[in-house]
């Protein structure tokens, strides 16, 4: 990274971006070979984040762009909040009867795979947070004059509370205005019909 006056923390950012660029390189490439296993095995639902955007992002983050580090930092903050409000709001989203009859009908092996995926994402989310937010990165963004620049600000544990807080009662109030859908009454007596009461 090329820059007019040296900076003392410069190497440390500098290799901070490196180590973080080169994992999103490495997630990135594992999700695409993934997702081509998965649809070539006649998969469906196949749903992810990474795969090429992590690529990118983590080739130019590793060169040192500044820009593309601090939207990346921005976005993987907002997701790491997005996945742990869903995991905390769920219990209120889906009736107790309804969960324990899903984690009686769906395999053990299913359950473990879904809850070490998340677990998974939850971490690199949290490690890649740790590392753009890194007291070394935000000192060279303040330099490079970025820090004024959209997206200057990241969710705090203020925005998180309040996130959290609206997100569940949006959900829980869009859930119950489905339920009461003709449409939703109409997926409750075929699920009713098929599984039972």
């Amino acid at each position: 990274m090329e820059s007019d006056t040296p900076l003392t923390n410069e190497p440390t950012a500098e290799a901070i971006l490196k180590r973080v660029g080169v994992v999103l390189i490495i997630v990135g490439l594992v999700d695409i070979a993934y997702m081509v296993y998965f649809f070539s095995t006649g998969g469906s639902s196949y749903f992810s984040s990474f795969n090429i955007i992590a690529v990118i992002a983590g080739f130019f983050i590793r060169k040192g762009e500044l820009r593309v580090a601090q939207f990346a930092g921005f976005f993987v903050r907002f997701g790491f909040l997005g996945i742990a409000t869903a995991v905390l709001i769920t219990p209120l989203i889906y009736p107790i009867g309804l969960i324990k009859t899903f984690l009686l009908i769906t395999p053990l092996w299913k359950l473990l795979g879904w809850s070490a995926f998340t677990a998974l994402t939850l971490g690199l989310l949290w490690w890649l947070d740790t590392n753009l937010q890194s007291s070394e990165v935000r000192a060279l963004l303040r330099e490079k004059r970025l820090h004024k620049r959209w997206p200057k600000l990241v969710p705090s544990i203020k925005f998180f509370s309040i996130f959290c807080v609206f997100l569940a009662l949006a959900i829980v109030a869009l859930f119950q205005y489905i339920e009461q859908t003709d449409t939703g009454q109409m997926a409750i007596a075929k699920a009713r019909s098929e599984l039972g009461s």
